[in-house]
């Protein structure tokens, strides 16, 4: 438990480093999540469906404009050359297939509990998945 609040702590360090130049998605308010995350919206639930280029950090949000996030989208972050930290939090129900091909410096994802990732998302060998 030690090591997961340490890791996770040092991800909110690096992010508040980052923000000042731009290059994090963070929880800090409602207003900024438009500015970093596309989504599209079903059924009153919100779906995460990309993310700005040049995020090395991102904290998906468990609500944006009033919506819960419970789905990534397939293939949401495909390609993505520069997230290299990801927080999914516990809203989050569903990670579509393919979500993470193709993010080559992906290098750790932090996944509330009870949230299961499956082989199809195409997440790299080098990607440690902590579950909180």
């Amino acid at each position: 438990m030690k090591e997961i609040l340490s890791l996770f702590l040092s991800m909110i360090m690096i992010c508040s480093c980052l923000t000042v130049s731009g290059l994090c998605a963070a929880d800090q308010s409602a207003e900024n999540f438009g500015n970093y995350f596309t989504y599209s919206v079903s059924n009153g639930n919100a779906s995460i469906t990309g993310i700005q280029s040049g995020i090395v950090v991102a904290f998906i949000p468990s609500v944006i404009d009033n919506y819960p996030v419970t789905t990534i989208a397939g293939q949401a972050f495909k390609n993505n050359q520069s997230l290299r930290y990801l927080y999914i939090p516990g809203s989050v129900r569903l990670i579509d297939y393919e979500a993470f091909c193709g993010c080559p410096c992906l290098e750790q994802v932090i996944l509330s509990e009870g949230l299961e990732l499956d082989e199809i998302l195409c997440i790299n060998e080098n990607c440690d998945i902590i579950k909180t």
